[in-house]
């Protein structure tokens, strides 16, 4: 089961990486998933009885607050994964960042198991005490070198610039 703010969550759209990709894979694989998108999180819990998951898997503020509560009153009797994307403190900018710093760590600290693209968020759920995986979201200098030299580009007068739009595993 996932637990998202996106308005409709598509399983069956073919996501490139991150946990977008794993309900696609999984039902390919004759799994069943169930997404539980924005319009329907505040009732997850009645999806949650009906649907039994062996795994709930939740994002972002505000979607995964309710989840992570009653995984706290122990109403959740399967592993509840945060997957925390974003640090939603600095990135939630419409809403008091109060508000979304409270709910944030209050995700982090009562999530079971936490998943992140970012080494600052990793830092902060480890000292949370919190068992967490990086999942590289992206490159590294160890990486193989590409055949597209930009340094070709570079002149002393002018440095090179790049606009990245889109997602990278």
């Amino acid at each position: 089961m996932f637990v998202t703010n996106n308005s409709k969550y598509e399983y069956d759209k073919p996501y490139k990486s991150g946990w977008n990709m794993l309900p696609s894979l999984f039902t390919k694989r004759g799994n069943k998933v169930l997404g539980v998108g924005k319009y329907t999180f505040p009732f997850f819990y009645f999806y949650y009885l009906k649907f039994k998951p062996d795994v709930l898997i939740v994002e972002w503020v505000p979607a995964g607050v309710l989840p992570v509560f009653f995984n706290q009153l122990g109403l959740i009797k399967c592993p509840l994964i945060l997957n925390w994307g974003d640090y939603y403190t600095e990135m939630m900018t419409n809403y008091p960042k109060e508000i979304i710093r409270f709910f944030e760590n209050y995700m982090v600290k009562n999530a079971d198991y936490i998943t992140t693209v970012s080494r600052r968020n990793e830092k902060i759920a480890k000292k949370f005490g919190k068992r967490v995986s990086y999942i590289p979201h992206g490159w590294f200098d160890s990486d193989k070198k590409s055949k597209i030299n930009l340094d070709k580009l570079k002149t002393k007068k002018k440095n090179i610039k790049v606009v990245y739009l889109g997602e990278q595993s």
